[in-house]
Order: structure tokens, then C-alpha cells, then sequence
């Protein structure tokens, strides 16, 4: 009696075993990317969210300063760091010409990232100075996100 339990209780085969293995190794081949893909995304989401409160800062600088813009992002109200502010993937900082007053009339707002933490940084964004009222726009869309995909996110 005891025989017979322990043949119906056998567990997996080696082979059963490692047909499961292949799926998920297969399964997770497929998803990574994806999920890389996503978090990318995710990231490059938040770089333009910072971009558009730095970009809000220099409207306020604008109006209180007679129409010239701030040349560091640590003098804008609201925002922490000196020339440039940086968190865990973008530095954000203004390129402006200055004439030593720390007041500009011309420059762009930009951040630059490293996605994929290989020391390059290769996603640019940047918003003109004079175009406030424009969008941050993509300058390398290599990375994998369209200016379309942008336009959705802010229209």
C-alpha cells in the first residue's frame, strides 16, 4: 500500500522542469525590452515635467526682471541648485549668453540624460528662452520617443 502512494505522488520530470524554464526564460525575452522601453518613457515623461516647471520659473523671472531671463536655474524661485540642477537620469541647466549681470535676453532651457547609464548623455531636450510658449522638443529621438508621442502628453 505504501508502494502505490509513493508512485502517485512523484514529482516533475527534469524534462517538464526545464520546458517550464525555457517558457519563462522566453516570456522574459520578450518582456524586458518592453518594460525597458516603458520605464524609458517614464523617465523622459518626468525630464520634460521638469522642463516645463523650469520653464514656468523663467516666465515669472521674466515678468518680475523687465524682460530678461535668468541665466542659472538655482536664481529662479521655486527651484534648488546653482548654474544647473541635476537628478538620478537629467541635468537641467540654462545655455545663455550672459553679459555678467546673471540677466539674459537670449538662451534655451536644456536637460540632458543618461537612460541607459552607459556615461553618455544622449537624450536632449531643450525649450527656447524666447519661445516660452513653445513645447520642449526631443533633439535626439534615437532614444525612442517621438515628438507625436510628446504632443499627446501636453495637447
Amino acid at each position: 500500500m505504501s508502494e502505490m502512494n509513493r508512485v502517485g505522488a512523484r514529482g516533475f520530470s527534469l524534462i517538464e522542469l526545464m520546458v517550464t524554464l525555457a517558457i519563462i526564460g522566453i516570456l522574459a525575452s520578450v518582456a524586458m525590452p518592453a518594460y525597458v522601453n516603458y520605464m524609458n518613457r517614464s523617465r523622459q515623461s518626468a525630464a520634460v515635467s521638469q522642463l516645463m516647471q523650469i520653464k514656468a520659473a523663467q516666465e515669472r523671472f521674466f515678468a518680475e526682471h523687465d524682460g530678461m531671463f535668468s541665466d542659472s536655474v538655482g536664481k529662479l524661485d521655486g527651484m534648488s541648485g546653482g548654474v544647473s540642477y541635476q537628478d538620478q537620469y537629467y541635468t537641467y541647466w540654462i545655455v545663455a549668453a550672459t553679459d555678467g549681470t546673471g540677466l539674459v535676453s537670449t538662451g534655451v532651457i536644456r536637460a540632458e540624460g543618461d537612460l541607459n547609464k552607459d556615461g553618455i548623455k544622449s537624450d536632449v531636450w531643450e525649450v527656447t528662452l524666447e519661445g516660452l510658449a513653445d513645447k520642449p522638443r526631443n533633439l535626439s529621438s534615437a532614444e525612442g520617443f517621438s515628438w507625436s508621442m510628446l504632443g499627446r502628453l501636453f495637447d
